[in-house]
């Protein structure tokens, strides 16, 4: 309970900074479009830089400790953003939030794997992906009507109200988990003596292989165009302010939070790689709904398409947050469950810095690059559920999460 009630409290405080952060950048530093596009990408290339050294701490001084640590100084990263005035800052403060998620993430992961059983992981990743969403769509909401673009001061309190949320709990995660974070680092190191492994065991699975490009692509058109590309497409073309973003985001978040315990019910004992290609699917739909709102904007059906847009991005979601966790666990051997994490997550920054790098180049020529980029997120998704199928044929039935099959008699 501990983990997903830290995870809540830092989502409120990144759902304070994340969906308005490209708002921030163009429209109250003056910085633009492209530049924003790019400080966004660098911070994602700063995380899969760090992502290696990431999962060597997590497997040598355990998933708790480096949790803890990493949301501390998460919070540090945050309330700096309020003080940034110049592009050579952004790109500073932008290179140090991704170094200590880099961090968080897998930690929370991996300590999630050690602490619950095998067959109820995906229910607790499920119900973490919940209250995550669940805290960053407060924290958006609370933001579209608290910052406006012509006092800057507004944003700079989000920051640093935010960016206190995660120190707050940092202290609480590490007094009350550390037992268990430093026994379980002491029991897998003894139980895998003389095993340490390194990133090339995990390289060298050709499942995770396959699971990586699939999750990168997802990543690039999907939650890599959440920073800069739905606030920019929303506000620029088409043609409504913050408060629109705020809809999105709450809308979102509703979606999640109301249909993620249903749609789990649904996956149960379903192949995991199919789940994977149904969210592809609903992705390369969600962006065609997101790209339609284009063509009429301003008016009160832009703002129609936007918000069913997140809404059925939402229930792609709902599918990916639980399995994709789970999946990586259950392939990973426990020595080096810290690194398949971590190359889980350097695959999603890699996506964000792609996708972030792609938004700004495309949005920001205007004309009719723009089309370009809605197409893209369109044909992305799908070309990522292709992956998915491949990847099928290299699973166990258990490994794909096709529980009746697993235990049917040979």
């Amino acid at each position: 309970m501990w983990v997903l009630a830290g995870n809540f409290v830092a989502a409120i405080g990144t759902g304070l900074v994340l969906p308005l952060l490209v708002v921030y950048l163009h429209d109250v530093r003056g910085f633009a479009t492209e530049t924003a596009g790019f400080i966004i990408a660098s911070s994602a290339i700063a995380g899969l830089l760090a992502a290696p050294l990431a999962g060597r701490i997590i497997d040598r001084v355990g998933p708790v400790v480096s949790a803890a640590a990493g949301l501390g100084l998460e919070g540090i990263g945050i309330a700096l953003w309020a003080d940034v005035t110049q592009v050579w800052q952004a790109f500073l403060v932008a290179g140090l939030l991704p170094v200590v998620r880099a961090v968080i993430f897998p930690a929370l992961g991996t300590t999630v794997a050690r602490l619950v059983p095998e067959e109820r992981r995906q229910r607790v990743f499920a119900l973490q992906f919940m209250l995550l969403n669940l805290g960053i769509g407060l924290g958006g909401l609370v933001a579209g009507y608290v910052a406006d673009r012509e006092r800057p001061e507004t944003f700079e309190r989000l920051y640093r109200i935010s960016g206190m949320a995660p120190f707050l709990f940092a202290g609480a995660f590490l007094v009350v988990l550390r037992h268990a974070g430093r026994l379980r680092a002491v029991d897998v190191a003894a139980e895998h003596a003389g095993r340490e492994g390194s990133f090339a065991d995990v390289l060298r699975d050709r499942k995770a292989r396959l699971f990586l490009l699939m999750s990168l692509v997802l990543m690039t058109f999907g939650y890599g165009q959440v920073e800069i590309g739905l606030a920019a497409w929303t506000t620029q073309y088409a043609g409504h302010d913050v408060r629109v973003v705020a809809w999105e985001f709450a809308a979102n978040t509703l979606t999640i939070v109301v249909g993620q315990l249903v749609v789990l019910r649904l996956i149960e004992g379903r192949s995991r790689t199919r789940m994977f290609a149904l969210v592809g699917v609903t992705w390369a739909a969600a962006w065609a709904l997101f790209g339609s709102a284009g063509l009429v904007p301003g008016t009160p059906a832009a703002v129609v398409l936007l918000v069913l847009a997140t809404t059925v991005f939402g229930i792609g979601e709902t599918a990916w947050s639980p399995v994709a966790p789970s999946f990586v666990n259950d392939i990973a051997p426990e020595h080096i469950r810290g690194r398949y994490n971590a190359t889980a997550s350097m695959s999603w920054g890699a996506g964000a810095a792609i996708g972030s790098t792609l938004t700004g180049l495309l949005l920001g020529a205007g004309g009719g690059w723009a089309g370009v980029w809605v197409a893209s997120l369109v044909l992305g998704p799908l070309g990522a559920s292709l992956v998915a199928l491949r990847l099928r044929r290299e699973l166990t039935p258990k490994e794909d999460g096709r529980f009746a099959e697993a235990s049917a008699p040979a």
